[in-house]
């Protein structure tokens, strides 16, 4: 993790005494953006990354009912891509475990991996939330307003 990289603590998992969970940290890429100005993009960003997530969770709650192993790592692979870039890597990490398991264990373990892939995403969409209620319209101090306000106790 790069020592200036915006990061979002887990605060049930320091309320429960279990530590420090890094569930979300912004990633450079888009925190160069907030600080030269474009809160309002990396708003509308999280919100798409939150709606395309909700609904791959969505359908790969379908193909693991029908049974649809190709259409699960199709809706994997993808939600794995979009994790990565959002700076969810704890996400991205399960995506991949599910992605690259081979038939019998992942047909095996599919149910309880994608119960705490919806557990961890529910934690990142409760951190996003919570760093844009501070998100700055702009200036010279949106970089700070950011690192300020996105790390939750």
């Amino acid at each position: 993790m790069e020592d200036d990289a915006v990061t979002v603590i887990d605060a049930g998992a320091v309320s429960q005494g279990g530590g420090c969970d890094e569930v979300w940290q912004l990633p450079g890429t888009l925190q160069a953006l907030a600080a030269g100005g474009c809160g309002t993009l990396i708003t509308e960003l999280i919100g798409m990354f939150k709606t395309d997530t909700d609904s791959r969770l969505q359908a790969l709650d379908d193909a693991l009912v029908s049974g649809n192993l190709p259409l699960v790592r199709q809706q994997v692979h993808c939600l794995k891509g979009s994790a990565s870039q959002m700076g969810a890597g704890k996400m991205a990490a399960i995506c991949e475990q599910i992605e690259s398991a081979d038939s019998e264990t992942s047909t095996r373990e599919l149910p309880g991996q994608l119960k705490e892939l919806e557990a961890v995403y529910e934690r990142v969409g409760r951190a996003m939330d919570a760093a844009l209620l501070n998100v700055p319209c702009g200036g010279a101090s949106s970089r700070s307003a950011w690192v300020s306000s996105a790390v939750l106790r």
